[in-house]
């Protein structure tokens, strides 16, 4: 990815600035989403303790964002991008821990649904990534490919059917839990805002506001 124009197109591609009040709520809906989580099934406690963690750092994370770095951009792409990720994270554990509810031993199912999340944003990165080549962003022809969560989230369940079959047979879990692989594969998606940050930083392009790219060598640009 060579051209500049191209990825400075992504890179504004629906861009919104940074909002710090936006990244409140994200605060606020990452503790909210997370913790019942872990009351589903067994360990409450070492969950509560794990998640509490990670929320703590995250948060601490978004309010320096805000406090120091609210007009920088990739501030922006940052809060999106941990922010959807984590998300999507929890909630293909609590699909996961909803499934094993009152079995034991079979925690390599977490492994398999996260890796269908990996593997799901993977492919769309795979796509953002031709977009980019082909200057889509530029024309604003951005194709729409959103069956591939659905692929993985009903893939996650046809594993966990081979494995955990007693449980699965209660139908409201098999719904639930497909609607949440799903909600977890496409906020997968959405963390691809990090490529944007990372574009920033390699490319050398403007991570202010007030121009689109900074000064390059005139080769470059």
């Amino acid at each position: 990815m060579n051209n500049i124009d191209n990825i400075s197109s992504f890179v504004d591609y629906n861009f919104h600035p940074f909002s710090k009040i936006q990244s409140i709520k994200r605060i606020l809906l990452i503790w909210v989403l997370s913790f019942p989580m872990c009351f589903l099934g067994k360990n409450t406690i070492v969950w509560i303790v794990i998640v509490a963690s990670i929320n703590i750092v995250i948060s601490i994370f978004f309010v320096l964002l805000m406090i120091k770095y609210s007009l920088l951009k990739t501030s922006r792409f940052l809060c999106d991008g941990i922010s959807y990720f984590y998300i999507s994270i929890i909630l293909n554990l609590t699909s996961y821990r909803l499934l094993t509810i009152g079995v034991d031993g079979f925690w390599y199912l977490s492994l398999i649904f996260i890796f269908l999340l990996c593997v799901s944003i993977v492919v769309f990165a795979g796509l953002v990534y031709k977009y980019i080549r082909t200057g889509k962003y530029k024309t604003n022809s951005i194709g729409k490919a959103s069956v591939f969560p659905f692929i993985g989230a009903f893939s996650g369940i046809l594993f966990a059917r081979g494995f955990i079959h007693d449980v699965i047979q209660n139908s409201p879990f098999i719904v639930i839990s497909i609607c949440l692989l799903v909600l977890s594969f496409l906020t997968g998606i959405c963390s691809l805002s990090l490529l944007k940050a990372i574009c920033i930083k390699k490319y050398k392009l403007c991570n202010t506001l007030n121009m689109k790219y900074s000064s390059l060598p005139s080769n470059e640009k």
